[in-house]
């Protein structure tokens, strides 16, 4: 794809124009051909765009015409214009509209079919529709063909001169932006292979058949150095970690990046350069992290597939960013061609999509680029060599880097422009690049089956614009042993032809003044013996090898390793969740659900590092259920309604509550067990134990209640105790309290056993009575305070309910009433 843009300059209105897909067609056949185009909406106008391609394409153009119809009223027609002059500024309706395609064949030599399409621009200003087909059947004689004109090239190239003539004029190329110019040659050139001729920034390129004046610059050198910064999108941490790493090794004194932009995300990352820490700042906008680092001139985009496209738009539209490397594979072709003609039109470097990137030697690189550090450092990537690389393939460009190591100085650049159909940049670009660095002498290209980019790079070699030894080979000479067409790895690996064929393009290469090896076992070897030919004629002096430093190893692999030893933070003894599957006291998550187990169970593993008998677990579950809630006029309950119609979150209202719980308010269970226990070990009677806590000043903790009473029981309590005289072994200590309850009955009608006192008694009976404590584990569970955790737990559920429920009655804010305070002095 080419955008052709022209500046809003001395009143010159912005055109973008963007090429079709190249469709293949034979006069004189009865095969299926097709148009594309695209149309794009501008403020004042909207622009239809296409054009056809083909192998004998002079003889059909000329015959055929686009017409253009409102489809609310298809006998009115909005447009009719010829093939190859297919650029037409209009002012189209938002509204639907018909496209079919005309033919000026003469009816007694050619029958001629067309569908009629129908583009949409109600919903989108700018709509990409086709491919619009078509059937030509030649009747009783070929069609003589049409000379090709020549009149419009001569008046292209008149135009370029004066334009490069005059200065303040050159913006105003674009007005002529939309002729085709014809041209004779029948070459298998792509869009992205242009011959220039005229000054850089302008080319005229060559298609198959047709010619378009496009406006086109690729960096003419280096595009990194040792100062280059990146901002890296879509915050990777492993990629992000092996750039700082590289930069440590090449003895850069700043980070290669500069920041991070992570879309709703603002703030600072922490990463190690060299055994610094550092914190790389966090930006949501890719134009606050242009504003914030205007020297970070390179984007790298790790977003997806999905995402990556207007992502990398949005870079490209920063007046600070230089060079787009798109990670992800899976880019729609539409999206990526638009991407192209931006990054070209606007002198931009893209690099990708589907690519690993790239890297200079010594000075930066990007994302995982050449793998692992002891990669890069056996490749000799930390410090400069004298070859330039370029592939299509990441992963072979690390084997190749490794290779080049091997049997060179190492290389100066390497870059892998992606496999996918339409690269960002091709290698001829990279090439071209390379030819013009004083520090490259050499230059290798791995190229690849499909597509005919190659092509591009045996024109420069025709044409003399590549100086320097090239050392050439493409993959996929296998795919002739297969008696079907195959899709290699890349979506552009897929021949279409024999052109596309490896050996095709490897003889091309050949034929042009590559260095091309008879197989790819042979590569290395020419690799070397070009270098070593370099080096005996003095054209270079290899790069001497230098000790890199030290890389710090993270403390989590040194440790997994076996290097070191570190002491830990925090000891867990409950759970573990370094596994597939979180444990909680060793057994795992799914085993918990596969044997039904329920609450009762988790909190047995987690509280007490056991799985205690169902008949344990189950009163723990009746402990938590009925003590859920007491009503909304207990303190805790109260204070969280309170916090609630005060417009606090549920967890504030939630602490609000639970905050209350102490010796008053559900915090005596603890207590009750750790003083009846003590008595009865102790084998004081009631009296000798009520009647000590009193000289002591302490109320019997688990004994009195403001409502219950002597003939109005708590039922709790009562349930309780029935539970436990049915499944417990022993109920000693519940006993005891029931002895200690009639002795403070004879003073008083409400002193009865409260549910704190039962539950604490009961659970003494559980730990003593279940076998599986010890004495001194049972005094420590009730010294630190596990019973009282069970009130927590349940009561949780309450305030919950609570708040909740004041917040779904919406209401107020709450004020105690004047008239229930008693104002005093």
């Amino acid at each position: 794809m080419v955008k052709i843009v022209a500046k809003d300059y001395l009143g010159v209105k912005t055109l973008e124009r963007a090429s079709p897909e190249s469709i293949a067609v034979m006069v004189g056949s009865e095969d299926v051909r097709g148009l594309d185009f695209v149309v794009f909406e501008q403020p004042d106008i909207t622009i239809l765009s296409g054009h056809v391609e083909g192998n004998d394409i002079e003889d059909l153009q000329p015959h055929l015409s686009v017409e253009i119809r409102l489809a609310s009223d298809p006998s009115k027609v909005e447009s009719v214009f010829p093939l190859p002059l297919v650029l037409l500024a209009r002012d189209l309706p938002r509204s639907k509209h018909l496209v079919q395609l005309r033919s000026r064949f003469p009816s007694s030599s050619h029958r001629f079919q067309s569908e009629i399409l129908e583009v949409d621009l109600e919903k989108q200003p700018q709509t990409h529709a086709g491919p619009l087909r078509y059937n030509v059947k030649e009747e009783n004689h070929k069609q003589e063909p049409t000379p090709a004109p020549v009149f419009p090239l001569i008046v292209g190239v008149s135009v370029i001169a004066l334009f490069i003539s005059i200065p303040r004029l050159k913006d105003l190329y674009q007005l002529a932006a939309g002729w085709f110019l014809w041209d004779q040659a029948q070459s298998p050139n792509t869009l992205l292979s242009p011959r220039v001729i005229a000054s850089p920034g302008w080319l005229l390129v060559r298609c198959r058949g047709c010619l378009f004046l496009a406006f086109s610059h690729m960096a003419t050198g280096q595009i990194f150095s040792r100062n280059t910064q990146a901002l890296f999108y879509n915050y990777k941490q492993l990629p992000i970690q092996r750039m700082l790493d590289f930069d440590f090794l090449c003895g850069r004194e700043t980070p290669s990046v500069a920041g991070i932009i992570n879309p709703g995300s603002e703030g600072f990352q922490k990463l190690f350069f060299g055994q610094e820490e550092i914190a790389i700042p966090v930006h949501s906008m890719i134009e606050a992290a242009c504003s914030a680092h205007p020297t970070a001139d390179v984007f790298i985009n790790f977003a997806s597939f999905r995402s990556a496209a207007a992502s990398s738009m949005s870079a490209l539209k920063q007046p600070t960013i230089r060079v787009v490397a798109i990670i992800a594979e899976g880019v729609p072709e539409s999206d990526t061609k638009q991407l192209i003609a931006y990054a070209r039109a606007n002198n931009k470097v893209l690099i990708g999509p589907a690519t690993v990137g790239g890297i200079q030697a010594g000075a930066f690189k990007i994302g995982d680029t050449a793998g692992t550090i002891d990669n890069i450092i056996q490749c000799k990537l930390y410090r400069p060599g004298s070859v330039g690389f370029v592939s299509k393939s990441g992963g072979m460009s690390n084997e190749l880097y490794n290779t080049i190591a091997r049997v060179t100085d190492g290389i100066y650049e390497g870059i892998a422009i992606g496999g996918d159909v339409f690269p960002g940049s091709t290698l001829s670009d990279h090439v071209l690049r390379f030819n013009n660095m004083p520090q490259v002498k050499m230059m290798v290209v791995l190229g690849e089956l499909g597509g005919r980019d190659e092509y591009s790079l045996v024109e420069a070699l025709k044409d003399g614009k590549v100086h320097k030894p090239v050392v050439a080979w493409v993959s996929g000479t296998c795919a002739r042993l297969f008696k079907s067409e195959v899709q290699f790895g890349h979506a552009g690996a897929k021949s279409g032809g024999e052109l596309e064929s490896a050996q095709a393009k490897n003889q091309a290469l050949r034929e042009a003044g590559a260095v091309v090896p008879t197989s790819y076992e042979a590569f290395e070897t020419a690799i070397k013996e070009t270098f070593e030919k370099l080096v005996e004629e003095g054209k270079i002096a290899p790069v001497p090898d230098v000790e890199p430093p030290q890389i710090p190893e993270d403390l989590k692999y040194a440790i997994k390793s076996g290097k070191v030893r570190a002491p830990t933070h925090i000891i867990s003894t409950i759970s573990d969740d370094r596994g597939e599957e979180p444990c909680y006291a060793g057994v795992p998550m799914s085993s918990i659900i596969q044997h039904g187990y329920g609450v009762g169970d988790v909190i047995s593993l987690l509280w007490f590092k056991r799985s205690l008998p169902r008949y344990c677990t189950q009163f723990i579950e009746i402990c938590i259920m009925l003590c859920a809630d007491h009503g909304p006029c207990v303190s805790g309950a109260h204070n969280t309604i309170v916090t609630a119609r005060a417009g606090k979150d549920l967890v504030s209202s939630l602490v609000s509550g639970l905050l209350t719980i102490g010796p008053r308010f559900g915090g005596a269970i603890d207590d009750a067990a750790r003083y009846f226990k003590d008595a009865c070990d102790r084998g004081l009677t009631p009296y000798e134990f009520v009647e000590g806590m009193k000289k002591k000043g302490i109320r019997v903790p688990g004994i009195g209640h403001r409502i219950k009473s002597r003939d109005n029981r708590d039922k709790r309590v009562q349930l309780l105790q029935q539970y436990a005289h049915t499944h417990f072994p022993s109920v000693k200590y519940m006993e005891y309290a029931v002895q200690v309850e009639a002795y403070t009955l004879s003073k008083a009608n409400n002193l009865v056993l409260n549910v704190d006192g039962a539950i604490g008694s009961l659970f003494l009976d559980l730990l003593a009575g279940s076998g599986m404590f010890s004495k001194q584990e049972i005094d420590e569970i009730v010294e630190i305070g596990y019973l009282n955790g069970l009130f927590v737990l349940a009561r949780s559920i309450g305030l919950i309910g609570h708040t909740f429920d004041q917040k779904r009655l919406k209401q107020p804010l709450y004020r105690h009433p004047w008239e229930d305070v008693l104002y005093t002095k």
